[in-house]
Formats: structure tokens, C-alpha cells, sequence
């Protein structure tokens, strides 16, 4: 259930002869449309109920009676004409006007039932997008002109377009609903036309005409305002509102849908909806195979007296329809009616006299009422405000919508939701709206700020999008034409002379047709010239583009050739530091093993080859220190030396021994330091394999130690 409540309604569960109902779909000073269940089909249907509130009312939960006496015989008349006309709708058999499954009375009243349509109002779709593109609104119109077109054929009329009650299947298929026949006739009636015709979308001659003076351009008024509503979106100024500015300025308010909508409509179709708002019936177009072919391609120039665009131009109008507080107010209305019909439709001003003459007489049945200047200010007064407030409400509506698409960062895109098309409606509500203006602005140095990045870190592709969409919020933007160079300027050159070639075009298209046959053929030679000119900038531009194309791919093989010589360079300096590092390696195996064979001299020069290639090298600096050291003790103990207990030992420089011992006369040996830091020397005689280790005194004078068995050993350098 949809939540609808109305305390004239019938309750949940109710049931109508073979129908339950289950929730309210709407309601209307005519009537209260149900959602309810077929118990035989097992199917949902809709079941409109006539209930006039006005004069009408629900007694013990089911029937319906007048409210009075007085109102019985209108009440009555009223029920046969919505009977009637739904007979009639019965009849009709289209697929895009809701079929008429059934009538019948039941509770002292009547009730239609009808299709249960599945999908959206065309007003529910525009809540949501604000205006629709020509071919997604010609795709609803023209199914619903076929509907309309085989209605009036029968001498029926819908008196009710608007956008409310043109219905969007979940095809995008649309179909026509609720037809206002019948409740037209009774406000015809009951006098309260106000409060049975839709403000806006219905003409003037709704307001005052009867029935049989209306036709097909009555309902091709409404579907024009429904265009306009779908085109502009603004709701079309309301028809009592157009006949007061030209009762008193003589002169029609309607701003044009062509002012409005001029380079994002054909001009064919703004031309269109324009013929269905003419104020005067016999300016529309008579019927709806007319009307149809001004879509279809034959053009008509409509020309209005000049509008105050401040009067209406951006205005929301207000949906609601207004009711008269006052039976005598009502009368003064009705008069000022007909004295503006008088002045609209006949050239006699001496009608006017007559109708405030009348108006005057009325004011004197109840000296309280109002003057004729404070209705028509007390009216107009009340308008403005409620267009204002709407119009406030509106932008209220689309800052909240602004704020949420920014947080979802739904900008300038998708196309048909974003938070700069909010501020761009607010703009032709209100073109001064400095919030509107301001967030334009933050925009679009938003992202020329990102582009500017995006250019300084050579993210081109980025920078694009950037400006792309800067482009969106402000193409004519200074910065973004520098930023954009050469390029830019060249393509807003090309889009200007693109422009006004066009322009140019259309204007001698239409001296063409004023011109003879050889003024014809000039234009035609002057179309081929200028079709030349775009093939040669068409190519020009191609081989441009070729261009830019080739130098592109130099430029990348360039690149790649940079980057192979620095990688054969970065493998030559590796393949170098494994030369280098294996050469250290083995100068440093050499210098010590050279030092482990006490071949110091060697292993000096190898430590030092090595540290030539790895001068920081520690195991070189090291292994330099030691061997040096080596050779400095080795250098000590080369010489003659006495023994303590006995005999004569000569230590050569190539590491051999010569000489006596008291343990070993007349033998030979070899020495070495074992230790250069702690001066350990160990000799070992060749005879009887004995081994001596000695330390030399810190003042390289004495050598001390002992034999393998242990004895001690001294002695002392002779030279």
C-alpha cells in the first residue's frame, strides 16, 4: 500500500462485487482511485470511484449521497455523465489509452474499472530528471497522438493532458489515463471550473467555455503544456495568469519555449509546442493530424507579442489549483473572466464598460465584498508568493541534489544526474543565485587545478579527462584555453567558423526561398564551395593528426633506444664489478697463502694489488698489516745468535737455519713466525725432526722458549 488515506474512502479489504480493495492509487475533487484485486482473475485492477467532495459525502462506510438536498440534482447529473463517459472510454480499443475493463453502480454511486498500470507518471519521471531529450519525448508523443487522434475521431475529448496522467510502462511504452470529460461538464455545472481543471495545462477557454465549445485543440493545448513542461522545466504559466497581463498590459506573458530552449530542441519541435499555447483556440492547430506534422518536418514561425521575461521566465508555476474562499468572490472572478474573453476576442471596448458595470451592481448585493483592483491584486499577490516559494522550494530541493551527487562524485557526469546540471537549473530559476555561481566556479577550478597537476607529473591522459570536464562546466573559460594551448584555441576557431557557416546557411536557405532559380543555384554552387572548404580541413586535419601520429612513435622509438644503451651500460658495469671483485678475490686468496708459507714479500704485493682494486677493503688493509708486521719480526731475527746452554744458530732471510745446537750439532732446519703479534717463531731441525718454539724480546735482542720435551731454550743476537 502506497499509505494514501482519506476519510471518504472505502476501507482496506472492502469488497465490490468481485473486487477487494486493497489501497488508494489517488484522488481529486471528482473522485478516489483504488488499487484493487480481481477475486476472479487473480489480477490487480484500478477502480475509480465518482465521489465530488464538494457537494458529496460517504454515510456508514459504503454508500455515497449529496450533502443537501440542494445538491441532489447536480449529484445526480454528475453520475450519469461518469457512467456515460465510461461506456464511452469502453469503446475505445488502443494500446496506449487505459482499456476499460467494466462499470457498474454500487452504494448509490458509480465505479470504472480500469488496467492496473505498471511503471511511472511522466511527473514522477521528470522529478528525476527536470527535462527530457527530443527523441525520448517524441517516442511518448506520438503513440499518445494515435490514442488521442482515434478519441476525437469519435467526438470525444480528453480535457485533462498533462503529466500526471500520461503513464510509462516498464517499455517505456506510454498510455494515456484519466480521462476529465465528465469532470469538466460538472464543473461546468457547479460553476467551480477552478477546482476541476489542472492549473497550467489547461486553456482559457476551459475556464469559461462549455463543453460543446471545446475540441481537439483544447487537448492540444494540454499536450503542448506537457512538452513545455518536459522541455523547459518549468511548469507552463497558467491561462486565468496570461488573460489578466493581457486584460491589463495587452499583452501575452507566455515566455516561448523556442526563448527557452533555443540549440538544444529541433526548431520544428519548439515551433510545435509553441502553436499548442497560443492563448486564442483558433490559433492552435484544429486537430491532431495538423498538429502532427508540424513534428514531422512542416515548419511554422510563431510569433508572439513580446514577453516581460521578468514576470515569468524562470519561474516554477505553481501545480496547485487554487479554490475561491467566497461565493461573491467567485462571482467577481467569473465576471473579470468574461470581461478579459470579452477583450481578448472581440475588438468592441465598449464590452469591458458593460462587465464592470455589472461587476459594480454584483458589488453592491454585499457591500463587504472586495473591489474588482483588490481581487486582481489579492490574486496576483497570492501567486507571486506561492511562485516564489515554489521556486525557492525548487532550488532548495536541487543544492540538497547538488550536495549528494557531489559526495557520490557525480559531478559534471552521468549525463542525466550530476551536481552541475543542479546548479544549472538553479541558474535558469534564478540567474543570479550566487551559491549556484560560486559552486560553478569551485568546479571548474576544481579541475583545472587536477589538469595543472596532472600536466606538471606528465599524466596527459588524465590532464585530458580533466580539462574534458572543465570544458563541461565553463567552455568559454580563460584559464582553460591557456592551459589547453594551442590546441584548444584552434578547435574553439574551427567550432566558431563551424557556427556561423551554419548560421549563415540558414539564413540564405531562407532568402532562397523569396529568390528566383538562379539565386538558387548561386546558393547551391556556394553550399558545394563550402562543402570543398570542410572536405580540404577534413583532410588538413586527418594529415595533421598523421602527423602528430608519426612523431609520436619517433619520439617512443627514440625513448626505447635510450633505455637499451643504458641497460647494455648498466650490464657492462656489472659484468666489470664481477671482474673487478673476482680479481680481488683471487690477488687476496694469493697474498694469503703466500702469507701462510711465509712468503711475505709476496704476500705483500698481492695484499697490496688487491687493495689497489678494493682500497676500503678490510680483509686487505689487514692482511697488508700483518704480512708488513711479519716481515718487520721475520727482518728481526735474521743473524747469528748464542745459546745459553750451547752453540752457534745463523737464521737466513729465505727462512732456513744453519748452525750447531746442543742438542743437535752440525744440523739445518727451517724457522717461522707463527705469531707476529706475539713474536712466536718455531724452527724445526731437519735431524731427529725437533722442533723448537722461541719469542723474540720486545727489544729484538733475546729469543726465549722451549724444545717439544719441554727444556728451555734462550739466547742472545750476536751482530
Amino acid at each position: 500500500m502506497n499509505g494514501i488515506t482519506h476519510r471518504n474512502s472505502l476501507p482496506s479489504g472492502f469488497e465490490l462485487h468481485w473486487y477487494k480493495i486493497k489501497s488508494i492509487l489517488g484522488q481529486g475533487g471528482f473522485g478516489i482511485t483504488y488499487l484493487a484485486q480481481d477475486l476472479n482473475l487473480h489480477i490487480d485492477v484500478a477502480i475509480k470511484e465518482y465521489l465530488p467532495i464538494e457537494f458529496a459525502v460517504r454515510e456508514n462506510k459504503s454508500s455515497v449521497y449529496p450533502i443537501s438536498e440542494n445538491h441532489s440534482d447536480k449529484y445526480t447529473w454528475g453520475l450519469e455523465r461518469f457512467i456515460s463517459e465510461a461506456q464511452t472510454l469502453a469503446k475505445f480499443k488502443h494500446p496506449n489509452i487505459v482499456p476499460v475493463l467494466a462499470v457498474f453502480e454500487e452504494n448509490n454511486t458509480g465505479y470504472m474499472v480500469m488496467n492496473y498500470e505498471h511503471g511511472q507518471t511522466l511527473q514522477d519521471k521528470l522529478k528525476n530528471n527536470n527535462f527530457l531529450p527530443e527523441s525520448e519525448l517524441t517516442a511518448l508523443l506520438f503513440p499518445i497522438l494515435d490514442g488521442l487522434d482515434l478519441v476525437h475521431k469519435a467526438g470525444f475529448i480528453h480535457r485533462d493532458l498533462k503529466p500526471d496522467n500520461i503513464f510509462i510502462h516498464q517499455d517505456n511504452t506510454p498510455v494515456l489515463l484519466d480521462f476529465g470529460s465528465a469532470r469538466q461538464s460538472l464543473g461546468e455545472k457547479i460553476k467551480t471550473l477552478t477546482s476541476m481543471v489542472s492549473s497550467g495545462y489547461a486553456p482559457y477557454e476551459q475556464y469559461y467555455s462549455k463543453s460543446n465549445e471545446q475540441g481537439p485543440w483544447t487537448d492540444i493545448y494540454g499536450m503542448g503544456a506537457t512538452l513545455y513542461r518536459a522541455a523547459t522545466g518549468i511548469s507552463p504559466i497558467d491561462a486565468i495568469e496570461r488573460s489578466k497581463s493581457i486584460l491589463e498590459i495587452s499583452q501575452d506573458t507566455y515566455v516561448t519555449a523556442t526563448e527557452i530552449c533555443e540549440g538544444r530542441y529541433s526548431k520544428q519541435f519548439l515551433n510545435a509546442i509553441d502553436h499548442a499555447m497560443q492563448f486564442k483556440y483558433t490559433d492552435r492547430p484544429q486537430s491532431i493530424t495538423d498538429w502532427r506534422k508540424e513534428f514531422e518536418g512542416d515548419i511554422l514561425e510563431i510569433k508572439l507579442t513580446p514577453t516581460e521575461r521578468h514576470t515569468v521566465a524562470g519561474t516554477k508555476h505553481i501545480e496547485a489549483k487554487s479554490k475561491p474562499k467566497h461565493s461573491i468572490r467567485l462571482m467577481l472572478i467569473a465576471l473579470l473572466t468574461c470581461a478579459v474573453f470579452l477583450f481578448f476576442y472581440s475588438n468592441d471596448k465598449p464590452f469591458i464598460s458593460i462587465a464592470i458595470s455589472s461587476l459594480q451592481d454584483i458589488y453592491k448585493l454585499e457591500p463587504a465584498a472586495p473591489t474588482q483592483q483588490e481581487i486582481i491584486t489579492e490574486y496576483k499577490l497570492n501567486e507571486e508568493k506561492k511562485v516564489r516559494q515554489a521556486q525557492k522550494n525548487k532550488i532548495s530541493q536541487l543544492l540538497n541534489s547538488a550536495e549528494k551527487n557531489i559526495a557520490l562524485d557525480q559531478i559534471v557526469r552521468p549525463d542525466d544526474k550530476n551536481a552541475l546540471r543542479d546548479y544549472q537549473d538553479i541558474l535558469l530559476l534564478e540567474p543570479e543565485n550566487k551559491a549556484a555561481i560560486e559552486a560553478k566556479k569551485n568546479i571548474l577550478k576544481h579541475y583545472l587545478n587536477f589538469a595543472e597537476e596532472a600536466i606538471q607529473k606528465e599524466f596527459f591522459d588524465a590532464a585530458e579527462s580533466y580539462l574534458e570536464d572543465a570544458n563541461i562546466v565553463d567552455p568559454d573559460s580563460a584559464q582553460l584555453r591557456i592551459i589547453h594551448a594551442q590546441l584548444i584555441e584552434e578547435q574553439t576557431r574551427i567550432e566558431r567558423i563551424q557556427l556561423k557557416n551554419e548560421k549563415r546557411k540558414l539564413e540564405e536557405q531562407r532568402l532562397a526561398e523569396l529568390k528566383q532559380k538562379q539565386q538558387e543555384q548561386q546558393l547551391q554552387q556556394q553550399l558545394i564551395l563550402e562543402q570543398e572548404r570542410r572536405e580540404a580541413e577534413k583532410n588538413r586535419r586527418f594529415t595533421l593528426l598523421k602527423r602528430q601520429a608519426e612523431e609520436k612513435k619517433h619520439n617512443e622509438e627514440l625513448h626505447q633506444q635510450k633505455l637499451d644503451q643504458k641497460l647494455k651500460q648498466r650490464e657492462k658495469r656489472r659484468q666489470e664489478s664481477i671482474l673487478k671483485k673476482s680479481k680481488f678475490n683471487h690477488l687476496l686468496f694469493q697474498a694469503q697463502q703466500a702469507l701462510s708459507d711465509n712468503k711475505l714479500d709476496i704476500a705483500i704485493i698481492k695484499f697490496q694489488e688487491s687493495k689497489i682494486i678494493f682500497p676500503d677493503s678490510t680483509e686487505a688493509q689487514e692482511g697488508l698489516r700483518k704480512a708488513s708486521v711479519s716481515k718487520e719480526i721475520c727482518n728481526a731475527v735474521i743473524g747469528t745468535w748464542h745459546w745459553f746452554n750451547g752453540g752457534l744458530t745463523t737464521f737466513l732471510a729465505d727462512g732456513t737455519l744453519v748452525g750447531e745446537h746442543q742438542y743437535l750439532p752440525d744440523n739445518s732446519g727451517t724457522w717461522k713466525c707463527t705469531d707476529a703479534k706475539t713474536r712466536r717463531f718455531t724452527l724445526k731441525w731437519h735431524e731427529g725432526d725437533w722442533t723448537d718454539e722461541l719469542i723474540l724480546s720486545t727489544d729484538k735482542i733475546f729469543l726465549d722458549g722451549q724444545n717439544q720435551e719441554g727444556k728451555k731454550i734462550s739466547g742472545k743476537r750476536l751482530d
